[in-house]
Parts: structure tokens; C-alpha cells; sequence
């Protein structure tokens, strides 16, 4: 199902061309970022990574804009940069690209509009809410290699003893709520700005979410050089060799916040837009 989402996107930006008596078409240039368990769940300056995009947006009234867009971006998180002790033990790390496809509906709040013949509509902040879909790919470096990080199934998903621990998809849906302005330049070039976050749905982007499992039992349910056991705790590299996520018992300890269900990740973009005016158009006002 997730699969024919960026079908059914592209079907929909098609109907917009479709219908459209004015078009704008656009680059998207910014930064990315992302709030999880190796983030201490907030954004952190150090953590901004480049993104890129572009888009494709049609006004059918001077307050209403719908917008598709394609964007590119990196995220990652380091348990090595927390202010917290008990972060910095976990020490884990991750990083992985986000593929974005989203449609939005804009609300300009002022109006906005091209042509001469409306002037006061030049500029305009706007409030958008819509439907992603992302794909993405946690990854760890460990021993100069990178290693994707969801087949290891770190946290126990799908062996028999942890059933209950769904492995979870590459692909995902989120909402976005955003926050930005745009300003006519000319009657044929605007710009924008716009502060972006993608509410999703999973607690995976990091893959980190519930509780350690024995390294013995990982090591047993993987082959070969499978290094499953040694990302899932990495705990070890900064205590002299001794593994914390186990207790007295041999249960595994709390590995993410259980408490905070998902993840989000940011975007923070400019974009500059041409028009492309087609024959008839008026600002109309519905």
C-alpha cells in the first residue's frame, strides 16, 4: 500500500496541472533536522543537515494555495553530544536520508496574488497542513563501516521471543504543519521561506524505542558478521568494556524513552518560484 502513495501523489499534482490556470514552479533549498532519543528530543544546533527539493504550487483563490513538493535531506543523532551522563553511556549514534513527498493546502493569511492589478497582495504569511509520505534509513558506523541498521533488528524485532516487536517499515506517512511567508518579487518570481515539522508516526527514525535484549540471544538469531548485538548496546565503548543494558537479572533496561511514542523531524527551507501564466488568469476571491 505504502508503495503506490508517491503514485497517488504524483496523480494529484497532475490533476492540479490539469486544472490550473497559473502555475508556479520552484527549487527548495534549507536545512534538516530531527527530534528523537539521540537528540534528547529537541533540536540541536549541532545537528542541522542540508536539504534540498523542489515543488510545484497552483492558487486557485488568493487565500488558498496547494503545493506538492519532492525534498531531500539528511538526519542523525549522537548519544556522544547529550548533556545528559546517562545519554552519553547509551552511546549510541545514527544518521540516515529522508525522501519527502508531500502535498499541502497553504492559507495565506494576508492574500496573495500576481498582476498589477493587485498590488497589496505582494506578500503574505501562511499557516499549511497536509499528508507526507517519507522513506528513511537508520544507519551506525562501527568499526569503519556503515551498517543499516533495521535489518539487525537491534531491539529483538520478529525473533520469537520479542513477536510483539513488529519490524518496522522503511516507508512511513506523516503530517506536516508549517509556518512561512512568501513574497512577490515580480509578477513572474516570489520567494519564500517556510518552517516545517513532520509529526510522524513511527519511534524508528533513530531506531531506537524500547528496551535492550541479551546480546547472547541477538548473536543466536543472526549469522555470519551480523553485528547486531554490538549496536544494540554500545554502552561498553566508553565503560572499560562493560555492557549496561542488562540488569542483575539478565532483563533488558530501558533502551528509549517509552513515554514519547514518535519521532519528528524538521525542515527549515527558502525557495524561490517562477510563474508560468496561462491565458485568463484573474486573482479571483471565492
Amino acid at each position: 500500500m505504502l508503495k503506490s502513495v508517491p503514485f497517488a501523489i504524483a496523480f494529484l499534482v497532475s490533476v492540479l496541472i490539469g486544472n490550473a490556470q497559473s502555475l508556479e514552479f520552484g527549487v527548495i533549498g534549507g536545512v534538516c533536522n530531527y527530534m528523537g532519543d539521540l537528540s534528547d528530543f529537541k533540536l540541536r544546533n549541532d545537528q542541522y543537515q542540508p536539504a534540498g527539493g523542489m515543488m510545484i504550487r497552483f492558487s486557485p483563490d488568493r487565500y488558498v494555495t496547494l503545493k506538492g513538493s519532492f525534498l531531500y535531506g539528511t538526519i542523525g543523532g549522537a548519544d556522544s553530544l547529550s548533556n545528559k551522563a546517562e545519554h552519553r553511556l547509551r552511546n549510541l549514534s545514527f544518521k540516515s536520508t529522508i525522501y519527502d513527498f508531500t502535498v499541502q493546502a497553504e492559507w495565506n493569511l494576508a492574500g496573495f496574488c500576481f498582476g498589477d492589478y493587485n498590488k497589496k497582495y505582494a506578500f503574505s504569511p501562511y499557516a499549511g497542513v497536509g499528508i507526507s509520505v517519507f522513506k528513511f534509513n537508520p544507519q551506525a558506523h562501527y568499526k569503519g563501516k556503515w551498517y543499516e541498521l533495521q535489518p539487525l533488528k537491534t531491539e529483538g524485532q520478529g525473533t520469537t521471543l520479542f513477536q510483539d516487536r513488529r519490524t518496522y517499515a522503511l516507508t512511513q506517512f506523516a503530517m506536516p504543519l508549517s509556518l512561512g511567508f512568501k513574497w512577490r518579487w515580480t509578477d513572474y518570481v516570489n520567494f519564500g521561506m517556510e518552517l516545517s515539522y513532520r509529526v510522524t508516526f513511527t519511534d524508528y527514525l533513530d531506531d531506537v524505542s524500547s528496551t535492550y535484549v541479551d546480546p547472547d540471544y541477538l548473536r543466536q538469531n543472526t549469522s555470519g558478521d551480523n553485528p547486531a548485538a554490538e549496536l544494540s548496546d554500545r554502552s561498553g565503548e566508553v565503560n572499560n568494556g562493560v555492557n549496561v543494558g542488562l540488569d542483575a537479572d539478565g532483563k533488558g533496561l530501558t533502551r528509549g524513552k517509552k513515554n514519547t511514542p514518535t519521532d519528528f523531524f524538521m525542515l527549515m527551507t527558502a525557495n524561490i518560484c517562477y510563474r508560468f501564466p496561462l491565458p485568463g488568469v484573474k486573482c479571483t476571491n471565492f
